[in-house]
């Protein structure tokens, strides 16, 4: 989780727990549905198992989204040894839409599909941030000798208008306290940038 501070932060081990989950990758079973029971609700993901315990299950979905449960919470683990395929850019679009809702729009770049309700404006020069970012970033290590894989899933960058959609959707998340501490932040867990534009509660 790869967070930006107004002040000083900290993290639960609950995302150093899958961070050590994740190391298991390599030897994970294949998965191709997965139910499971949290307080909201039930949940159903496509997608592959990545690691089990007797403790949690940690499942990876189509969009790449990580899915850190409970073993007693899960009804369904369906496996298959076909690996699913990650969401094209038109499916993350359409997830996207389907999970926001008519108050959010999403457009999509060379590498990024973004999901805003703030200014179009924010929205567009968060995406050219973020695309140069990824190019320094990728030319760097070029030049280092190292040889960069693509990206597996689409990039997803959530933007919203103002603080208050920002910390409802951060909260749940990162719980109250860590949302209100920082302006943006990276989740592994969801392989999402999300952020707010600032500057629309400073004009208020």
């Amino acid at each position: 989780m790869k967070m930006f501070p107004r002040t000083g932060s900290k993290i639960t081990s609950r995302w150093w727990t899958c961070a050590v989950l994740v190391g298991l990758w390599a030897d994970a079973a294949r998965a191709d549905k997965f139910v499971y029971d949290t307080p909201d609700g039930r949940h159903t993901a496509e997608g592959r198992a990545v690691a089990r315990t007797e403790v949690e299950v940690l499942f990876v979905g189509r969009d790449g989204r990580m899915h850190l449960v409970n073993a007693n919470r899960v009804v369904e683990l369906e496996e298959t040894a076909e690996k699913p395929k990650p969401f094209t850019k038109e499916e993350m679009l359409s997830e996207l839409r389907r999970e926001f809702g008519g108050g959010f729009k999403v457009f999509s770049s060379l590498r990024y599909v973004v999901c805003y309700n703030c200014d179009q404006d924010f929205a567009n020069s968060c995406r050219q941030l973020f695309e140069r970012l990824h190019r320094a970033f990728t030319n760097y290590f070029e030049k280092a000798g190292f040889q960069i894989e693509p990206n597996e899933y689409p990039l997803v960058a959530v933007v919203f208008g103002n603080e208050n959609d920002f910390l409802a959707y951060a909260s749940r998340e990162l719980g109250d306290e860590m949302a209100r501490n920082v302006i943006g932040y990276y989740s592994f867990l969801t392989n999402r940038m999300v952020l707010y534009d600032m500057q629309a509660d400073a004009a208020r």
